[in-house]
């Protein structure tokens, strides 16, 4: 009996120590009215997951644009080598070849003494669909995006645009190969603080492009209170509009109908 109990006991233990250890998963839900020259399109999205609607340019601005600080993503410091994964999905009428303009996605690190960008950044490192290795996408359907390795499909090339005007290439490196390069001021990529996230179109296209976007994800490398590392995964389903919760007042008013309604049907019962 104490050897059946001990067994329990260490099980459980095992199964309280091994939960600690399991991923995050975070889901955040942002509407069209947060992000600017954005519109909602109502029933196309790529995963069950982000059903309801997707974002597209509204065609109109100078450009569409949406970021969110890193501090109220994640809620700690994160550099971008704890950034493992990110991906996307965009869907446009045309292939990249025929057309490259499509969503991109930038990362912003924390400014720094003399920062390349601008007072309030570090460095803007961006990323663009058509660059992407191994690319194969369908038209007018949904495709994703993500950090990948050489093998991967649609795997996302970086360049900093922050120090020059260089808007990236077809030879830029991916992801891992990214991390180990400097910037202005030798500063090792992988180590800089992330700053803030942002998707946008073209400067300048926005009146031209249609395409859409949804689904973006970011996955980050943490530790558990027992010090294992674990790996955190960021959800963001862009969505057109929140869905209105009736006002107290408009609950009153429902109920007051059912009950002259049950009232009524009580009446006609007995009569």
């Amino acid at each position: 009996m104490k050897r059946l109990m001990t067994a329990i006991l260490t099980l459980t233990l095992f199964l309280a120590f091994s939960s600690f250890a399991m991923a995050a998963v975070y889901n955040m839900t942002v509407y069209a009215d947060q992000a600017t020259g954005v519109i909602g399109v109502n029933g196309d999205y790529p995963l069950a997951q982000t059903s309801g609607s997707s974002w597209s340019a509204d065609n109109s601005a100078y450009k569409a644009e949406w970021g969110l600080d890193a501090s109220t993503l994640f809620g700690r410091t994160v550099t971008l080598s704890d950034v493992v994964g990110m991906s996307y999905w965009t869907k446009k009428p045309t292939s990249h070849v025929e057309q490259a303009p499509d969503w991109y996605f930038h990362f912003y690190t924390t400014p720094f003494e003399n920062s390349p960008g601008s007072a309030w950044y570090g460095y803007r490192l961006n990323t663009e669909p058509y660059f992407s290795a191994n690319l194969n996408e369908n038209v007018n359907e949904w495709n994703q995006w993500a950090i990948g390795g050489q093998n991967d499909t649609n795997a996302l090339r970086f360049f900093d645009s922050s120090s020059s005007n260089y808007w990236g290439s077809y030879t830029d490196p991916l992801w891992e190969e990214f991390l180990t390069q400097t910037g202005l001021g030798d500063r090792v990529y992988g180590d800089q603080e992330l700053l803030s996230i942002a998707m946008a179109t073209g400067s300048g296209w926005n009146a031209d492009f249609y395409g859409l976007l949804d689904g973006l994800s970011i996955s980050v490398k943490n530790i558990d209170i027992t010090g294992a590392p674990i790996v955190d995964t960021y959800n963001i389903n862009f969505e057109a509009a929140a869905v209105p919760t009736p006002e107290p007042s408009s609950f009153l008013l429902l109920l007051a109908g059912l009950g002259g309604f049950g009232f009524m049907l009580h009446r006609r019962n007995k009569a």
